[in-house]
């Protein structure tokens, strides 16, 4: 059955070379019960695990039925063990961590069996142990565990059976019954057993084989056995489903590495999910960013800007079908502000905000406060509520972006939750009077206005003078001018050419061209939206301070050349309805489908139309996310380190376990399969706990709120997809380097 042909094994260590058995030829064939003995160090136990596969020899030929194995790699050697070989250990090699029970199934579903029980059960009872199959292993006494090593040996059932010192440490009466077991056994299989004592084999032993330092010193038979025929034992394989409750039975049958291995992994998964959500909210920044042009500030890509006719205004009845049609989520009346960027300064914080009517806040639930009832009272809309103090009855000053004025003075007197959009600037919310002189302000910046006496025009579309500034304003409203009326500069009946000359008023009184006194001057104001005409009166003239203060009223700035009307006619000319409505849909994804039922408006589809912010500004944020992305795979690679490190720490202790399969002639990839199996379920359970985090967000910092609240599905999936190809990764190291070693190096480093 098995011949060796002065085989050598040697071992070395810290660069000595030392000799474990050395010209070794022996003969061994079926139906021998052949005892092994010699000193401590003599060689025996090298013997057998040469002859065994669990060791490997340097010299010399080892064949099997014939066949040499000389060449025999690890998964030859693998094949070898799982067809021929059942081996008894003096420390029994069992799995302390499954029952008895357990540790007798696991060879027969290594060898493809199925409905094990009762045949486990049968071999149990064949070595006494029935009666402890569901205790742990651990729990055994040094007998019963080798009464349940020679049991899965029984269930291996294989030609040969090798035992090393298998009644070492027992005593008498334990030695005795295992020395009867194994010859009962022994009848068609070849036993090979070492040991230092011999008379406790000598009434079973058909031969007799004594070493010295490494050498074959006596070989003697007592006793001829009948040839035998190698059995035809089962070879099946472990079957999938089989790999899967194994792996998740190890995942759990030691609780103490279970939640060590957790908390790494939950390490793991938490660390790479926030810097990973870091990466998104820097990657939503860009694209915020890109989308952003010198027009739209407000660049939400669920915005669609609807327009009507020129002239015609937007009604109840339109904001009434809007808010019906399918898709939709907020309808916002006073779009022409909406890009309109303003600052509200308060005793706690400064915000950036786009105004919006207090009439759009109708059945939306506030998150503290009331709803504004005074022209100076105001609602903020916060996104992230966590991230500012209690803003309820604070004072402060609320200004439009191009106002170099202090602003109006009002009272937050409600917060609610912003809904709409992803940008840093947060929603105000003003009382709709304020609000229409707001939008009368917006109308006259974006208007074309042209005044026009005896022919000759003068307008403000002047664009840029010779030094790069843009045109000033130049109508404003006053309310000393009479109704009808106008006040002028002076110089202005000359060609409509407002003089460069500065007037301060402050030293020396200077002559003033009245001329254009009493002359009409038609007023025509175009925009995109409506055009207006008035005719108006010039009722005087101002050069100075003086005359100023005199005319119009306010205080004099002398940068400020202007036209100034009545704030009533100011009003007709440019404080109008809304010619100009935004929607919000509910998705991107709904983008078409709500256009189909916006039949009969002008639609603006914010996102496909918006420049690119790399060609406006320059880069930006792109950028700094360019020099980001690199950061952060480099954290997440140390982080995989420390992780990979720590965990092969903790699945050390697992060698012997994964040693022991390879003992049973289990293969490298079915192994690994069941570590991947381990691995893969314990990262799985760390990544569904972040997850579930997602649902429990108020219990946690702002910081981590952000961190949840920002990730949608699919960053989740990817993260999922992260976090596997990693736990893979680990699980992969590790098994490569369980096999670098034989199967018996590699559990002398472990215990189970």
């Amino acid at each position: 059955m098995i011949s060796l042909r002065n085989v050598s094994k040697y071992y070395y260590k810290n660069g000595m070379i030392s000799s474990g058995i050395s010209k070794v030829s022996l003969d061994f064939r079926l139906g021998e019960f052949v005892v092994i003995t010699g000193e401590s160090g003599s060689g025996k136990s090298t013997l057998l695990n040469v002859i065994s596969g669990l060791d490997s020899y340097e010299e010399g030929e080892m064949y099997i039925n014939g066949e040499e194995t000389s060449h025999y790699l690890a998964t030859d050697f693998e094949k070898y063990r799982k067809k021929y070989i059942a081996n008894i250990f003096q420390t029994f090699n069992l799995v302390s961590s499954y029952t008895v029970y357990q540790n007798v199934e696991l060879i027969l579903l290594i060898n493809g069996y199925r409905d094990v029980h009762e045949r486990v059960n049968n071999i149990l009872r064949q070595v006494g142990m029935l009666e402890y199959a569901k205790t742990k292993v651990s729990k055994l006494s040094g007998g019963q565990k080798q009464r349940v090593a020679i049991a899965r040996a029984l269930a291996k059932d294989t030609d040969i059976i090798v035992a090393d010192e298998p009644t070492a440490n027992l005593d008498s009466e334990s030695a005795g019954a295992i020395g009867r077991i194994l010859r009962e056994i022994a009848k068609d299989k070849l036993v090979i057993v070492v040991t230092h004592s011999f008379d406790q084999f000598a009434p079973y032993a058909t031969r007799r084989v004594k070493m010295h330092d490494g050498r074959i010193v006596e070989d003697v038979l007592f006793y001829n056995t009948p040839m035998l025929e190698p059995g035809d034992y089962r070879q099946g394989n472990l079957s999938f489903g089989n790999q899967i409750r194994l792996g998740i039975r190890n995942t759990f049958n030691i609780p103490y590495k279970f939640l060590l291995l957790f908390m790494v992994f939950l390490f793991l998964a938490a660390s790479t999910m926030g810097l990973y959500s870091a990466y998104i909210r820097m990657d939503q920044a860009a694209e915020e960013q890109d989308k952003m042009n010198e027009v739209f500030a407000n660049a939400s890509d669920k915005r669609i800007i609807l327009t009507k006719d020129h002239g015609v205004e937007f009604t109840d009845q339109d904001y009434e079908r809007l808010r019906a049609t399918p898709g939709i989520g907020t309808v916002v009346p006073n779009d022409i502000i909406l890009d309109k960027q303003c600052y509200l300064t308060l005793e706690t914080d400064e915000l950036y905000c786009f105004p919006h009517g207090v009439s759009e806040l109708e059945g939306v639930k506030l998150h503290s406060g009331r709803l504004p009832e005074k022209e100076d009272e105001v609602v903020v809309g916060i996104g992230d509520l966590s991230y500012y103090s209690d803003l309820v009855d604070q004072n402060g000053q609320f200004r439009l972006s191009d106002m170099t004025t202090s602003g109006k003075k009002v009272t937050v007197v409600g917060v609610v939750k912003k809904q709409r959009h992803k940008y840093d600037m947060e929603d105000i919310y003003l009382n709709d009077d304020y609000l229409q002189t707001i939008r009368a302000q917006e109308y006259a910046s974006r208007s074309s206005v042209s005044l026009e006496s005896n022919g000759i025009i003068w307008n403000n579309d002047l664009g840029e003078d010779e030094y790069g500034l843009e045109s000033m304003s130049f109508m404003e409203p006053s309310k000393k001018v009479p109704k009808g009326k106008m006040v002028v500069p002076e110089g202005f009946g000359e060609n409509f050419q407002i003089p460069t000359t500065e007037y301060t008023g402050e030293s020396e009184e200077m002559p003033m061209d009245r001329s254009f006194v009493g002359k009409g001057v038609d007023v025509t104001v175009e925009n995109p939206f409506f055009t207006e005409k008035t005719a108006f009166q010039v009722s005087d003239v101002y050069n100075d301070k003086k005359s100023f203060e005199k005319t119009v009223g306010g205080k004099y700035d002398e940068g400020l050349t202007a036209v100034y009307i009545n704030q009533d006619d100011y009003n007709g000319l440019f404080r109008k309805g809304n010619y100009q409505c935004s929607v919000y849909v509910e998705s991107t994804d709904k983008i078409e489908e709500v256009l189909k039922g916006l039949k009969g408006y002008k639609t603006f589809v914010m996102a496909e139309t918006m420049s690119s912010e790399s060609e406006i500004y320059g880069g930006g944020m792109e950028g700094i996310l360019s020099l980001l992305l690199p950061i952060i795979i480099a954290v997440i690679f140390v982080i995989f380190c420390i992780s990979y490190i720590v965990i092969g720490l903790i699945l050390r202790s697992r060698n012997a376990y994964f040693s022991i399969l390879r003992i049973l002639g289990l293969q490298k990839r079915r192994i690994e399969n069941i570590l991947n199996i381990e691995i893969l379920l314990i990262a799985n359970l760390a990544f569904a706990v972040v997850t579930a985090c997602k649902a429990f967000t108020r219990v946690f910092p702002a910081t981590v709120q952000k961190m949840l609240d920002i990730m949608g599905v699919k960053d989740y999936i990817i993260l999922y997809i992260l976090i596997m190809i990693m736990a893979l990764l680990i699980s992969h190291l590790f098994a490569r380097k369980l096999f670098k070693k034989t199967a018996i190096g590699t559990f002398r480093e472990g215990e189970v």
